[in-house]
């Protein structure tokens, strides 16, 4: 009877609604590794930095050579006393721009968050560079289309990385049901390029290849020359140990330039920012009021990996019931713009787990007069088909990035002013004026947040983080500067791998089921555990319909034994995803799935009565409805509350492993990931695009645009 309440108590625990801070006086800090590493002045061991600190950005490049030995850094981490303080609205900085090739360092780096009565300290895996100290996010890749985009990771780990029998060995009781398919393998590495349209091959884009400590790795990617400009990034994919390494501070972004032509000019000489969201999830409970999502924060599952990182001076695992958001690894920066000059705000959240609702400045009380817009251009680096849209919100989900043009104005001309973005569930109402940007302003010495489940809105029923994010400060408009001009609706010109597919004919042997079982009780679904991703090609879309348990195909993935594809796919071809779960709300409730190589476009998606939207219809009508969702959008990650969607994808250019999973890391290194097999010539399109849209384009010398 004690096993199944604790059973029942687990289940209830994965979808924790509330994070309170332990202390109101905590504060964030970094300190510098240890190392022999210097940026421009001198650093004494511990000292204490901002890591966005000016470095030296002469590289020292690596030969690029697969699984090539090398020194693992042996400079132990040593506890520090004397943690500055890493103050509130300074402002913002972004990290460093690397172009190819490319050399990633794999190393650890020290994050404090102190109290002023007990400082606690702890290590954390970062990328550095040659000339770079290691830093949380890493540097920011730039590449063009059509380029070769050449990367070297350098793993400098050490060993111990106990492999999945040790790991699973050492676990017991309520974690067994977390992780008996395994954390593991925590100090191996490899890379992945989130969101582009690249080959999962050997050599290139193939979460299966890896670093061990000690070794390299080297990816070599031909970038198409039609791909479309925008914002994607790189985190490690070794399964198993996705969660902890990507969740724990290895990513960064990557920024696809847009070729000249390809944007109005309005949009391509915006100044751009580039605001890298990182998570710090430092709850250890997986049961109780502190407890996790989905038990998968970075100190647990280091702990549960047998890794000897995240722990404090006295060996202990880091715990704190405390939740936040980096920005460029700034606590609260503070971001300068000028009145009525558009500005291009590139987010990415490097998230594995939890979501964003951001809300646009506004002011907060204590400075009068300031007046904020942002319109969407394009969501996971990819441009909506009539840009801009108007939006009262953007929402993220882990993995995802969005790409919004801000523009603020001060009540009077020639004074200054300021207001702050917050992210909050919708508690309230879907205005602005009920929203969390009415509420108090975070404290600069707070930084933990507070867990919301919003009751309106896309994100409905979803666990969003509550806290401010960053200050935008509006400076007079200088008066010699020429008149922004407005953002005029337009079209771009769509590269061939990304037409609108709505009016495509899709043959029923390209048609399936994606069902993602949910996370609790019963713990298993047609015969598996519930970290898994079923196939079937059986289809009923029916209000309530059950799925036929039998008819699936899929098991938990192994990193031990690489499972059988779930489907085997033509190239060149369109596929067609109806994405659910076992009950008419479930699947993308739980799971925002991701797919590898080639985004998906939305077709329909369900609303909270059962009904469904369609290519016509905009949005439910409902407490659901936002314009920041469309049919018709393009994503390479979804997460919608309703729980169903129908997606299709182009599978083209590239054949062999097309990855797909759950983006709640934890969930997919426990098993819920999967891969289709996609089989033809290499290098091959498919033939309907160009019937679709004859202005579609194979090579860059096809940008254009159109106005709207």
């Amino acid at each position: 009877m004690a096993v199944i309440l604790l059973i029942i108590v687990f289940a209830c625990a994965l979808r924790v609604c509330d994070a309170v801070p332990s202390r109101e006086d905590d504060e964030l800090r970094v300190a510098v590794p240890p190392a022999t590493l210097q940026t421009g002045g001198t650093r004494k061991d511990g000292e204490c930095l901002t890591l966005q600190e000016e470095t030296d950005s002469t590289l020292l490049q690596y030969p690029a050579r697969r699984s090539r030995p090398v020194a693992a850094s042996t400079a132990p981490l040593q506890p520090s006393t004397q943690c500055s303080l890493f103050p509130a609205y300074q402002p913002l900085r972004e990290p460093p721009v690397l172009r190819s090739p490319v050399t990633l360092t794999v190393e650890t780096t020290r994050l404090c968050f102190p109290s002023r009565i007990n400082a606690a300290s702890w290590t954390t895996r970062a990328y550095g560079a040659p000339g770079m100290l290691p830093m949380v996010p890493g540097p920011t890749i730039h590449v063009k289309p059509g380029e070769l985009l050449e990367i070297l990771v350098v793993n400098k780990l050490e060993p111990p990385s106990p492999d999945c029998k040790d790991a699973r060995a050492s676990q017991n009781g309520v974690e067994l049901l977390f992780s008996a398919n395994g954390f593991c393998h925590v100090n191996a590495t490899n890379l992945h390029t989130h969101g582009l349209h690249v080959t999962p091959k050997p050599g290139g884009d193939d979460i299966f290849e890896t670093a061990q400590p000690g070794r390299n790795l080297s990816i070599t990617l031909q970038v198409p020359s039609n791909h479309m400009g925008g914002t994607f990034w790189y985190h490690p994919h070794h399964h198993h140990a996705t969660a902890d390494q990507a969740g724990g501070g290895l990513h960064g972004a990557i920024i696809m330039e847009d070729e000249s032509g390809s944007v109005p000019e309005e949009v391509a000489n915006m100044p751009n920012k580039t605001l890298v969201l990182s998570l710090v999830d430092l709850r250890f409970p997986i049961l109780g009021p502190s407890g996790s999502l989905t038990g998968g924060t970075s100190p647990r599952i280091e702990y549960w990996s047998l890794g000897h990182l995240w722990r404090n001076e006295d060996g202990e695992p880091v715990s704190r019931n405390a939740v936040f958001s980096l920005v460029n690894a700034m606590w609260i920066p503070s971001l300068t713009v000028r009145a009525g000059e558009w500005t291009r705000l590139r987010f990415v959240f490097a998230s594995i787990e939890l979501s964003l609702v951001l809300w646009p400045p506004t002011s907060d009380g204590s400075e009068g007069g300031l007046d904020c817009e942002w319109k969407l251009l394009a969501k996971d680096g990819i441009y909506l088909n009539v840009v801009p849209r108007d939006i009262q919100k953007v929402y993220l989900a882990p993995g995802q990035r969005s790409d919004v043009a801000l523009r603020c104005r001060c009540a009077s001309p020639r004074a200054p002013c300021g207001g702050s973005v917050v992210s909050g569930a919708e508690l309230a109402g879907p205005t602005a004026q009920d929203g969390p940007a009415q509420r108090r302003r975070q404290r600069p010495d707070e930084p933990h947040t507070r867990l919301e489940r919003g009751t309106r809105g896309p994100f409905l029923g979803e666990t969003t983080l509550e806290q401010e994010l960053f200050r935008v400060e509006v400076r007079p408009a200088d008066r010699a500067a020429a008149v922004p001009r407005p953002l005029r609706p337009f079209r771009a010109r769509r590269p061939c791998y990304l037409v609108d597919l709505r009016r495509a004919r899709v043959p029923r042997r390209n048609r399936g089921q994606l069902l993602f079982p949910n996370p609790g009780l019963p713990l298993t679904y047609a015969g598996r555990r519930w970290p898994v991703v079923l196939w079937s090609d059986r289809i009923d879309m029916r209000k309530n319909a059950n799925p036929w348990p039998w008819a699936y195909v899929g098991r938990p993935m192994r990193h031990e034994h690489l499972q059988p594809p779930l489907h085997v796919m033509r190239g060149a071809s369109v596929q067609e995803f109806y994405v659910r779960g076992p009950g008419p709300n479930d699947g993308l409730s739980y799971h925002p799935v991701h797919i590898h190589v080639s985004p998906f476009q939305i077709q329909k998606f369900n609303c909270e009565d059962g009904s469904w939207v369609g290519p016509v219809a905009k949005d439910c009508g409902d407490n659901t409805s936002d314009p920041y969702f469309q049919t018709g959008d393009w994503h390479d990650t979804f997460l919608y509350p309703a729980g169903q969607a129908v997606l299709r994808s182009q599978f083209s250019t590239f054949t062999g492993r097309y990855v797909l999973h759950c983006h709640v890391l934890a969930h997919e290194d426990m098993g819920m990931m999967a891969y289709f097999k996609v089989t033809g010539k290499e290098g091959a399109t498919w033939p309907g695009a160009k019937k679709l849209d004859p202005h579609c384009y194979s090579d860059g010398s096809g940008v254009g645009y159109s106005w709207a």
